[in-house]
């Protein structure tokens, strides 16, 4: 009786295991298939697009072929909104709300300066000394000690080299250097090479910008610059330069991560410049090794690459 008990039992078990066996090559199966469908839409999505082709070219030409027609009819539209503007110079009735209107525009524009230094009790007062690296002593890469110049360092010098890419044809290696100073003023330079692969050729085109930057918030976790400054588009033929303003900054998380943020917002050529790129990275002593996303438009033409690096902080 008991060896007919222990068969029945092996082969309910046998079948158990069967079953389980089949639920797990099904799975398997099902996710190839769904690996296989993900695959061919991904591949028609980053397909070469014929008309997204020459990316480099069509920044160039934004910038150095603009359309006077469409310049003058820029200036004129922008004439007569002026002219038909209502005078309300007189109108007392609508003085007040002239005034809740622009305390709310004022309001707005000033929270990115004003909010930061709020949230971490910055007073504009107090000088900040570089530590030996991110994340040393203090914890950051700021500190208020007493001990000052005579134990901190007086200024950060970073060094960032990176290379990035489009998945496509675009390739991106470039560069930053930023100083920065206890009494809050620094120099932020950044160029970048472009490089993009055609059919019938290559493309190479520079892009960069150099600023005064002024520290607005600080905190031995969290340092925000802002600044003004010139940009520029340049190949072999010809460099053109533009007006420039960043705001950037860096967040020292919990060790070793650390976040950057970086805007620049521009005109050149008579055309927009807006650049961003946001980092994350982790690191050891003075180097730091990140990826992340940068984004590059002029007027209607843009390229944005996927960027990986090292950075030094001295």
């Amino acid at each position: 009786m008991f060896d007919r008990l222990r068969r029945v039992a092996l082969l309910q078990h046998s079948f158990a295991s069967t079953r389980t066996d089949a639920q797990v090559v099904s799975a398997i199966a099902r996710f190839f298939d769904a690996a296989i469908c993900a695959a061919i839409v991904l591949s028609l999505l980053l397909w070469p697009n014929p008309a997204s082709a020459q990316k480099l070219e069509r920044i160039r030409n934004v910038v150095r072929n603009a359309d006077p027609d469409q310049d003058q009819s820029k200036a004129e539209s922008k004439k007569k909104r002026q002219g038909d503007g209502y005078d309300w110079d007189d109108d007392d009735e609508h003085s007040w709300f002239e005034k809740l209107v622009g305390s709310a525009f004022v309001f707005t524009v000033t929270t990115p300066y004003w909010a930061p230094a709020a949230f971490v009790g910055d007073d504009f007062i107090s000088k900040g000394y570089f530590t030996e690296h991110p994340h040393a002593d203090c914890g950051g890469c700021l500190t208020y000690s007493k001990r000052g110049r005579s134990y901190f360092d007086t200024s950060l010098v970073r060094l960032r080299l990176e290379a990035g890419t489009d998945f496509d044809d675009v390739s991106l290696a470039g560069g930053q250097l930023l100083w920065d100073t206890p009494n809050r003023f620094g120099l932020d330079v950044e160029n970048n090479y472009r490089h993009e692969s055609l059919l019938q050729f290559d493309d190479d085109l520079w892009t960069g910008d150099a600023n005064l930057v002024y520290r607005f918030a600080q905190s031995s976790h969290m340092q925000m610059r802002s600044g003004l400054g010139i940009n520029w588009v340049a190949d072999s033929a010809e460099t053109d330069v533009g007006f420039n303003f960043t705001y950037g900054g860096d967040f020292l998380l919990s060790e070793p991560f650390i976040m950057s943020i970086e805007t620049d917002l521009g005109r050149i050529s008579g055309e927009t410049l807006f650049h961003g790129r946001g980092t994350i990275g982790v690191n050891y002593r003075l180097s730091e090794i990140y990826t992340g996303y940068d984004y590059f438009q002029i007027g209607d033409a843009h390229v944005s690459s996927m960027v990986a690096g090292l950075r030094f902080w001295f």
